[in-house]
């Protein structure tokens, strides 16, 4: 019996190989890997803990009463823009642009 060898292989590599064929898995792809990118900026934020600031420091609060931190703001000003390419000619929901205001707003 073989063992069977894992080749590793990148995610870029991985969706363009998924998506070649198929031009809607295309949009799916690039979803994917913008937000691999923003959650590997989010993992090296993290990682430099306090030299890049205070993470922890609570400086106000969202929407829905809920404490943000500046993890969360920081976090989020990475992941909103991603969504917006790809939003329909609707307006966006009225939670999504608070929480863009108050993202601008703490920077």
């Amino acid at each position: 019996m073989e063992l069977a060898v894992c080749q590793q292989i990148s995610l870029e590599a991985h969706l363009s190989g998924w998506s070649a064929s198929y031009s809607d898995r295309r949009a799916v792809a690039a979803v994917v890997l913008a937000l691999a990118h923003a959650a590997r900026q989010i993992a090296d934020l993290i990682a430099r803990g306090p030299l890049d600031g205070s993470l922890e420091a609570e400086i106000g609060t969202n929407v829905h009463g809920d404490v943000q931190k500046g993890l969360d703001v920081r976090a989020n000003a990475l992941l909103i823009p991603l969504s917006r390419p790809h939003l329909s000619l609707r307006s966006p929901p009225r939670s999504w642009m608070s929480l863009s205001s108050a993202t601008t707003a703490h920077r």
